[in-house]
């Protein structure tokens, strides 16, 4: 193993780690099971620290980035539609491995490109 290949090895690992230090985040909204039309969704937070995470934002907020329509359902009150109780975080997952598995995958082939042959002794 040269120099090179080592240095990959090494800001690959630092790479990965900030990765999983600091994860993208998602915005989760489960409504109660009585509304039929109304579906589970997720919306992308951001990047934050695993310890503590992202903070839900208030109830506007959440309104807005889930597009959610108050009032559509005149028989329930908004506070079973868009309560707090019904959001919540969760690590997006499936990106974040994407993201680790596509770093590993440009590091093996940097690896291997930059690999060199010694001479054999005759």
């Amino acid at each position: 193993m040269n120099l090179a290949q080592r240095i990959i090895l090494i800001v690959t690992f630092f790479i990965v780690l900030s990765m999983a230090l600091v994860p993208p985040w998602l915005y989760v909204y489960n409504p109660p099971s009585h509304l039929k039309n109304v579906v589970k969704s997720e919306r992308l937070a951001g990047y934050y620290p695993f310890i503590p995470g992202p903070s839900l934002p208030d109830q506007k907020e959440l309104i807005q980035i889930f597009d959610i329509t108050v009032g559509a359902y005149p028989e329930v009150d908004d506070r079973w539609i868009a309560g707090l109780q019904f959001f919540s975080t969760r690590i997006d997952g499936t990106r974040l491995t994407t993201q680790i598995v596509i770093t590993l995958l440009l590091a093996a082939l940097l690896y291997f490109a930059l690999h060199t042959k010694r001479p054999q002794a005759q």
